[in-house]
């Protein structure tokens, strides 16, 4: 028996099974349940399984632009050192709205005290109202 693409002179490619039917052999570890041959249990990402909110040097504080922006919940984020000084988290501030007038004209306020002061320490990170599970916020206000 002769097959009909050799009586008609027609060549077929030889098509590659599809992707999801090929079977890997994974002995090295179990995907399913997150395990290696080790025994020990990891993420697919290094470093993020102790990777937290306090361990790093950074902080992201929410930005709002006046009261109806804080209760529309439209902010822009800045990630500023925690150690960092209060002229570069108001030049942060700034740059996120796009504002290119001088920072003597701004001030910052906690979003989330009681009263609405100024910020005058040195390093207002530390000092600004932390809410559970909730990012520090801040207003960005002109004198």
């Amino acid at each position: 028996q002769v097959p009909v693409e050799a009586v008609l002179g027609v060549h077929t490619r030889r098509k590659d099974p599809p992707r999801s039917a090929i079977q890997e052999d994974f002995s090295s570890c179990d995907l399913r349940s997150g395990r290696d041959d080790d025994g020990g249990t990891g993420s697919s990402y290094p470093g993020k399984s102790g990777d937290k909110r306090e361990d790093r040097d950074e902080e992201v504080i929410k930005v709002f632009d006046g009261n109806i922006s804080l209760r529309r919940r439209m902010f822009r984020t800045i990630c500023v050192s925690r150690s960092a000084p209060l002229s570069e988290v108001i030049d942060s501030a700034l740059k996120a709205f796009q504002i290119r007038r001088d920072r003597k004209y701004f001030f910052l306020s906690d979003a989330y005290s009681a009263e609405e002061d100024e910020l005058k320490w040195e390093k207002p990170v530390h000092t600004l109202t932390k809410q559970e599970g909730k990012r520090p916020a801040v207003f960005l206000r002109f004198k």
